[in-house]
């Protein structure tokens, strides 16, 4: 008990994976909370406020958004405010009303886990930092990828996109 067995590595659970072993099993892990809220998408349901662990992981990858594709940062880090699904208001980042991602938590988490397009979302997107963020946001290991096309993976909502 307390070891973890890789590819025929055992290691105590007080010492870390070699780097290569640890971003597979963090990619691993990330790619399985993406799988399942797509999932749960299709299902049309959501696991109430233990959503905020996505939200979270989306809100804290903001730079790696960026790193991921080589491309410099286009400015700090927006504030996020979402409304969780118990009504409760969650924040990161410093308040601004100027660059600034608002709105619904699920609809945060499914962008930021590329299983919906921002412009399907009513999401407030104020201000160029967060529009690009949020244009690509990714908040998965791996190579980068893009975002489902608008209107491909649910029917468009009338947004409130810019601002």
């Amino acid at each position: 008990m307390g070891h973890l067995a890789l590819s025929g590595l055992r290691l105590g659970r007080h010492h870390r994976h070699p780097p290569d072993l640890e971003r597979r099993r963090r990619g691993h892990h990330d790619r399985r909370g993406h799988a399942r809220l797509h999932h749960l998408d299709q299902l049309g349901r959501h696991d109430g406020d233990r959503l905020r662990n996505i939200a979270v992981i989306g809100a804290k990858t903001y730079g790696w958004t960026f790193a991921n594709r080589k491309l410099p940062l286009p400015g700090p880090a927006p504030h996020v405010r979402l409304r969780a699904p118990s009504g409760a208001t969650w924040t990161w980042n410093d308040p601004s009303e100027t660059d600034l991602v608002e709105g619904d938590a699920v609809e945060f988490c499914q962008v930021t886990t590329q299983t919906r397009n921002v412009a399907d979302t009513r999401l407030v997107v104020r201000g160029e930092p967060a529009r690009a963020w949020m244009a690509m946001a990714q908040c998965f290991a791996g190579p980068p990828e893009d975002p489902p096309a608008p209107g491909s993976r649910r029917p468009s909502s009338p947004g409130t996109n810019s601002g």
